[in-house]
């Protein structure tokens, strides 16, 4: 069984990996549609901002606490993310925050962390509404391919 601290530590790397991927997922799902649907693709965009929402948190409660290799090693950011995020802003015209590219890039690796307990219940109360949004998404994927068969 994990340690509450390995518990935050992993939870946090992880959300700053999925959350990110989730986001960037939204948004090219959001190029896909036409003005025709405009509808799904402003489905798509509140997606989006959930999972930018969720990736903020995370990058907010993450500062300090995870390991400085996981920061180094580029799975969260990359030199590339903040000009991949404006070309793709100019040829879409999709907004995307890029303060938040700039937050994930200012993050501090390990220093001596939160209180535990306190942070422990942040992190599950976060890994839950990550849970929750990751389902949202699968349905409304499910929804949409269903419709595209039919």
């Amino acid at each position: 069984m994990l340690s509450d601290k390995e518990f935050v530590r992993q939870s946090l790397e992880l959300n700053l990996f999925f959350m990110r991927i989730a986001k960037e997922h939204s948004i090219f799902l959001e190029a896909g549609f036409t003005d025709r649907d405009h509808p799904l693709a402003q489905q798509v965009d509140n997606h989006k901002r959930i999972f930018s929402d969720l990736l903020v948190e995370t990058i907010r409660l993450s500062n300090g606490v995870i390991d400085q290799r996981v920061i180094a090693s580029g799975e969260i950011v990359t030199d590339l993310t903040m000009s991949a995020e404006r070309e793709t802003e100019f040829y879409t015209a999709i907004q995307i925050d890029s303060n938040i590219t700039r937050m994930d890039l200012s993050l501090q690796g390990a220093t001596m962390g939160p209180e535990v307990t306190t942070f422990t219940r942040q992190v599950a109360f976060l890994n839950d509404k990550a849970i929750r949004a990751a389902n949202e998404i699968a349905r409304f994927k499910v929804s949409l391919l269903q419709d595209v068969l039919m």
